[in-house]
């Protein structure tokens, strides 16, 4: 899904509306890929949140730390990785929300904020100029204790 931001003026088949107001929407993305690259290009004065799916092998990076006062060098720009594959190993989340469902058991989300991809010079910052930027934004994790048929669930990761 391709889709100038900016020329949206009326209701589109992706969910999007965008009018004169200060409320800001949701435009979900089918990969989180597209994401940085919308978020920081052409639709990045607008109003919008983007909302990307991610896949559970990625891994996202936290905020650098603060740093220390009399340090040399280049200051961090990463902090400690996130590994969706493995979410025992990610740090606490910041917030936590849960509720009983009938059909899916407990489902709980959880939230870190600030989280952030390592870009490189691939696909759609290939011509992008100058040091390449960390563009933050919020990772959800949902999971549910079951799902229909007795299958597996697997969290779901949204940033």
């Amino acid at each position: 899904m391709d889709v100038r931001l900016h020329t949206i003026s009326t209701p589109s088949p992706y969910g999007l509306h965008i009018n004169s107001g200060s409320r800001r929407y949701i435009s979900p993305c089918g990969e989180a890929v597209k994401v940085p690259r919308g978020d920081f290009g052409a639709g990045a004065d607008l109003p919008v949140d983007l909302l990307g799916r991610l896949r559970s092998d990625r891994v996202m990076l936290l905020p650098a730390p603060p740093r220390r006062p009399g340090t040399n060098g280049r200051p961090r720009k990463h902090g400690r990785e996130l590994a969706l594959s493995d979410p025992a190993a990610c740090p606490d989340p910041q917030v936590t929300t849960s509720t009983a469902t009938t059909r899916y058991g407990t489902a709980v989300a959880a939230a870190w904020d600030r989280v952030h991809p390592r870009l490189t010079r691939r696909v759609g910052w290939l011509d992008h100029d100058g040091p390449l930027p960390v563009i933050e934004g919020t990772l959800i994790r949902l999971q549910v204790d079951y799902l229909p048929g007795d299958r597996d669930p697997k969290p779901v990761w949204l940033w």
